[in-house]
């Protein structure tokens, strides 16, 4: 089979010339050539300190400010808290 790779290189230098013609200067092209081709063994870098941040906050804000109706009116610290067994008891299991 010495043709096998064919199809996949021919399929590949289309999609990279396609890049080519739409990006309209070199670093253009490379940032789009990097998103469509991945080089090997390297990871794109994608904006996620700002969700993460969001997230972190509706976690805090869920867990310490909003009181669930389901827990006696508690945040889930507060319930945490009051429901978990003291460090003496624990030792006291053993």
């Amino acid at each position: 089979m010495p043709d096998a790779g064919v199809p996949a290189l021919r399929e590949h230098l289309a999609s990279v010339t396609t890049i080519m013609k739409l990006a309209d200067e070199w670093q253009r092209f490379m940032n789009k050539l990097d998103r469509v081709h991945p080089r090997f063994n390297t990871t794109l870098l994608l904006p996620f300190k700002e969700p993460l941040n969001l997230i972190e906050a509706r976690r805090r804000d869920y867990n310490q400010n909003r009181p669930p109706s389901s827990s006696s009116d508690m945040t889930p610290d507060e319930f945490a808290a009051k429901h978990s067994p003291s460090r003496e008891a624990i030792l006291n299991l053993g």
